[in-house]
């Protein structure tokens, strides 16, 4: 079974969230609503504007705006230095998330 995937079967509403400017090079959201598809997960686009504030910190913004239960994110590694300079999306979730939090590398 897909990471996740259980948990957002059941779930009252599924977002998936990219931040950046419409046809940025942001991940690919549509690969991964079709993905949530072929497994009957209902999930809507959601795109964030980049704004001043670090990713991480958009994310976690939205999850309390939203009130959502539970963030499933993909955690991607950098460099040291590059976590060093700008932080870590992974790591800003992992520490300051609201709510549960389910990773997978």
């Amino acid at each position: 079974m897909d990471h996740g995937i259980g948990f957002m079967k059941d779930a009252a509403t599924v977002d998936v969230v990219s931040i950046g400017a419409e046809g940025s090079d942001a991940p690919d959201a549509a690969a991964c609503l079709a993905h949530l598809a072929r497994h009957d997960v209902d999930a809507h686009p959601v795109r964030l504007a980049p704004g001043a504030r670090h990713a991480g910190t958009t994310i976690l913004h939205y999850c309390d705006k939203v009130g959502a239960d539970l963030l499933i994110m993909g955690a991607y590694s950098r460099s040291r230095l590059g976590e060093a300079v700008s932080g870590g999306t992974s790591h800003l979730a992992i520490t300051q998330s609201p709510v549960p939090l389910l990773m997978s590398h």
